[in-house]
């Protein structure tokens, strides 16, 4: 028996990963009006390789068609798309070992983390010290990334402050 709404979906190969992803008549309605907003099926898995990274892994799983179903109309995804065809349609370069690698640090933040591999060692050390004394960490426990990733936004945000202040 034929569903109705898998009538619409666009057809081909290069769209198979994305149709195999939807799990609701809402993600069907969504990937049906994809191609008709103008997503080429490569485009459209490059945006979702990009649009919801999962760890150690360097191609666009389930999870990351669905988020870039919800997604695909915004604003951002259709400048995404316009800087995409601007550098000729390529697909993205892989990402560098250092974004993949997802191990948590034994004990504190790491600079091995995907978080913060581009940070410096003094960054890290300044934002894990003000996490510990805004969260009261003890130095024996480990910083939560979560804690980490708030410290941090709160830093960038007084910053910003600053520069804005002076």
């Amino acid at each position: 028996m034929i569903n109705d709404d898998d009538t619409a979906l666009p057809s081909g190969p290069a769209w198979q990963a994305a149709r195999k992803a939807c799990q609701t008549p809402l993600d069907r309605k969504r990937l049906a009006a994809a191609p008709k907003a103008g997503w080429r099926a490569l485009e459209f898995d490059e945006y979702a390789r990009s649009c919801h990274r999962r760890r150690n892994r360097d191609y666009a799983t389930a999870h990351s068609y669905r988020s870039a179903l919800k997604h695909h109309g915004s604003k951002d995804a259709q400048l995404w798309r316009k800087l995409f065809r601007e550098r000729g349609s390529l697909p993205l370069p892989p990402r560098c070992p250092k974004e993949l690698d997802y191990t948590p640090p034994s004990s504190g933040i790491g600079s091995n983390h995907r978080y913060w591999a581009f940070h410096s060692p003094e960054l890290i050390a300044l934002i894990d010290a003000r996490t510990r004394a805004y969260f009261n960490i003890p130095e024996v426990s480990s910083v939560h990334p979560h804690a980490w990733i708030a410290s941090y936004v709160w830093f960038q945000k007084e910053q910003a402050a600053a520069t804005v202040a002076a």
